[in-house]
């Protein structure tokens, strides 16, 4: 295997095992399942924004929290059979399976939209703080700053 098949393959790995302690340790799978869509859904979002639009992920790192661990998180499969189970339950079943399906398909989508404007706003708070910090430093006189355009400007 190649190096990032294995990174894939253990990101993945932690986040299967995350779903499973969640389906565990709360009452309700289809619950579980749904926080784990929702909240992996906001993070991919996220993420994809640090990494994709700011390039701060280094590539094996965004493969590991998206494609793998976030991958195991999140799955299509679970929803499926969670809301087959629930539409076993008979007509009060199947009305809380479509709520559950609708819930997790739009709340996806709100989701991933409030993940990409709080990873754009993260960018900008980063950015700025960044700025006060070299300004900081600038006054101080602890900063050195390389190169010939911007020699002048440090001073």
């Amino acid at each position: 295997m190649t190096r990032r098949l294995v990174i894939v393959f253990l990101g993945g790995g932690l986040g299967a095992a995350t779903r499973a302690g969640l389906l565990t340790s709360l009452p309700s799978g289809f619950i579980a399942v749904l926080i784990a869509n929702l909240v992996g859904t906001f993070v991919l979002a996220y993420l994809l924004v640090l990494a994709d639009e700011a390039g701060l992920l280094h590539v094996e790192t965004r493969l590991f929290l998206t494609v793998g661990f976030l991958g195991g998180l999140t799955t299509f499969s679970t929803l499926a059979w969670q809301a087959d189970g629930l539409i076993s339950l008979g007509p009060g079943g199947s009305v809380i399976a479509l709520a559950y399906v609708t819930g997790t398909v739009l709340g996806g989508i709100v989701m991933v939209q409030a993940g990409f404007a709080t990873g754009r706003q993260s960018l900008l708070l980063i950015e700025r703080g960044a700025e006060w910090v070299l300004a900081r430093l600038t006054e101080r006189g602890l900063r050195t700053v390389r190169g010939k355009d911007t020699e002048e400007t440090a001073r």
